[in-house]
Parts: structure tokens; sequence; C-alpha cells
């Protein structure tokens, strides 16, 4: 018996995408009217309401699902001090969200507006002295003051009483905050590939100039998990992940034993997150093949000589084959127009000139070649 592993011979005469934010991104909440103020004049809570709240998205703590505001940060000038909390904590009695803004900014900004932003943690809150590093900051002189390090100008602000969150929601260097999901494309395995024992599989990620930039990929099979960064790791078909450990740019390594899994056809999950939780994934489908067919036996045999113009080609392998991939996968030397026909159990596959009398020549030597892309059929 001969085993198909990568060639065998014998010669004779085969898209989703979620999104939440980008970081650094600023975001503004109304103050909802708190049960102290519940019996206070019509006109005092019009007037209260019309107050809002400014903050800075910092990023996704990695540890729930990127859609919880529980595991979504937030740096902000609060009442007391600048603090970092979940944005679900950024609130008092339920207010209304006005949503994010976006300055189109570039990763590199928005690396350096959350790295800011950590630098002023615990600074003092004031009200009159609403933009003062190091010593006072309020919560709309805070997001001004990150905005201006990156060379944007929110608001013409002159004073304490010239800027205020609605004016500064409102400023032209906004627009909408629109999350953009990253570019995924898994360079190998492709399509349809046949692999085993353990395996490279190569994933070129990027998450464009003006996202929040690549935090890693995850692979899995068969079963696709929802977002939720650990939990998923615990999902049966989960291979492995690469935080960005290699010195490529944008592109990711995870190592698959194929050998954990079953032989036959799988689908094979990428998901690339950014920083800010913002995820895409992609799959194709591939072909475990650990355990090869073999050869149970050919004719013409290894060498034969003296071979009939008009015989036709047999081939009995030990398991059913999977007719497309082992028809693609044989070759003939002196290649000729041929017909395949396969035994009802699939096991034996014989191959005959269209024309016998005109397609294999006498005194010729043709050679069978069957690569490892020959799949045989697997009940999963």
């Amino acid at each position: 018996m001969r085993k198909i592993f990568v060639i065998s011979v014998f010669p004779f005469v085969l898209f989703s995408a979620g999104a939440f934010s980008e970081i650094g991104n600023a975001y503004y909440r109304g103050l909802g009217i708190p049960s102290w103020l519940e019996e206070a004049p019509e006109w005092f809570k019009t007037l209260w309401s019309s107050v809002a709240h400014a903050g800075i998205y910092y990023k996704w703590n990695y540890f729930g699902s990127p859609y919880s505001w529980e595991h979504q940060i937030a740096v902000y000038a609060s009442g007391v001090k600048v603090t970092m909390t979940p944005l679900s904590q950024d609130a008092w009695t339920a207010p209304p969200f006005y949503g994010f803004r976006d300055a189109i900014l570039t990763s590199r900004q928005r690396t350096l507006i959350d790295s800011l932003a950590r630098t002023q943690l615990y600074v003092p809150y004031s009200l009159i002295f609403y933009k003062n590093p190091g010593a006072y900051f309020r919560c709309d002189g805070f997001v001004e003051w990150l905005y201006e390090q990156v060379g944007i100008d929110l608001v013409s602000d002159f004073g304490p009483w010239t800027i205020y969150p609605l004016l500064q929601m409102n400023s032209s260097q906004f627009v909408e905050g629109q999350a953009v999901p990253p570019l995924i494309d898994i360079l190998s395995p492709i399509e349809g590939d046949t692999v085993s024992g353990v395996i490279k599989i190569i994933v070129y990620a990027f998450d464009y100039t003006f996202g929040s930039g690549m935090f890693g990929v995850k692979a899995f099979l068969d079963h696709l998990p929802p977002p939720i960064m650990y939990e998923e790791e615990k999902s049966p078909g989960y291979i492995g992940k690469d935080i960005h450990t290699t010195l490529v740019p944008d592109t990711f390594i995870i190592y698959f034993n194929t050998k954990k899994f079953v032989d036959g056809e799988h689908i094979l999950y990428i998901r690339g997150y950014d920083l800010a939780g913002n995820y895409t994934d992609k799959n194709i489908i591939i072909y475990i093949q650990n355990e090869s067919p073999c050869i149970h036996s050919h004719y013409p045999e290894h060498g034969q000589t003296n071979v009939p113009v008009n015989t036709k080609i047999r081939i009995t392998f030990t398991k059913p084959m999977d007719v497309v991939s082992t028809e693609g996968a044989i070759s003939i030397s002196s290649d000729f127009p041929k017909i395949f026909e396969w035994s009802s159990d699939l096991r034996t596959v014989t191959i005959k000139p269209q024309d016998t009398l005109k397609d294999l020549k006498y005194e010729t030597q043709y050679i069978v070649t069957i690569n490892g892309t020959a799949r045989y059929m697997c009940t999963l």
C-alpha cells in the first residue's frame, strides 16, 4: 500500500462585524433630574436639564462584551476630580446620553489623548479653573485640553463662561462618532485548503488610519462564540490568539494543531479586535486530513509494459474518497481528455480516455500522479 501524503506516483508505458466607538472620542451626557430636584419648580428643572457633561472614551477593558458599558472605560472630570470608571458609572439618575463625537483622529492622536488623560487622573475639579493641567479641571475643559494637545481646537474659549459641554458637543470639528470595525483577511490557509499537523494561521488585520489600533486576533473552529474576551476562549472550538506579538505590522500568526480535531470539512473563523472592542469576523472552509488515505491497488502496475492502447486506469483506495478533490488531485503526464467513473462505495476510480483509439499512444510512458489534496470521505 502507498500512503497519499504529499504526492503518490506510479508510472506505466486534485463576513460580520461589530462596532462600539473609537478610543479618544468625546462623549456627552445630560444630567437628568436627581431625586432631590423632583420638587423644584419646572423652570429650574428645565434649566437643569440643559446642563450637560463631557468625557473621553478610554477603551474596552477586555473582560466582557464590548457592547456592555460595564466593560467600556471612560476618563472624565467628575464633580470631585478627574477619574476613570466604567462608562456605565459616569451618570446621575438616568441621564440622557447624547452620543459620541469624533474629530476623525488618527490612531496616533487617539493613543496620545488616552495617554494624556491618564496622566491627569485625580486632578481636582473646579468650576472656575476649568482648564489647568495638573491643577484643576472641569469636564468640558478637560476634553478641550486633551484635544488641543493633538492640534484640534474644539471651542475658541478664553474663560470659564465661554465654553460649556453642549457648545463643545456641536463643534464644527466633530462628526457623529461612527466606529469602524477592522479589516480582516486570512492569508493562510486559504479557502478549500487541506491541512494536517501543526500549521500557521496567518492573518492580515488593519484598523485603518483613523481607527483605534489593533488589539489582536483569535481563531475558532466550527463554533463562533459571542464576543466576550475571556469567555470565548473557553468555547469548544477555540484554537488560539495572537495579541500582536509578530514583528510584521498588521500581520498576526496563530499556531493551529489540527490533530486536536477530527478529520473532515471544517469552518475556520477569525475574529479581529481593535483596542476599542470593535471587531470583525471572517471565515473560510478548510479540510483537516491527518489520517491519509492509502492506495490499495492500481492498474496498470508500477512499471508495467505492453499495456493495450485502449486501457482503462483503475485506482482502488482504502477509504471512500471525496470525488471532487480526488479527481482534481489526479494528473497524468502527456495528458489527454479523460472520463472518471466511480464505484458505488467511492473506493475505486476508473479513468478512461474519451477516444480509446487516439488519446493514448503506443511506446509512450505515462506517469499518474495523485497529490496531497485528495481527501477521503469523513463522517463528523
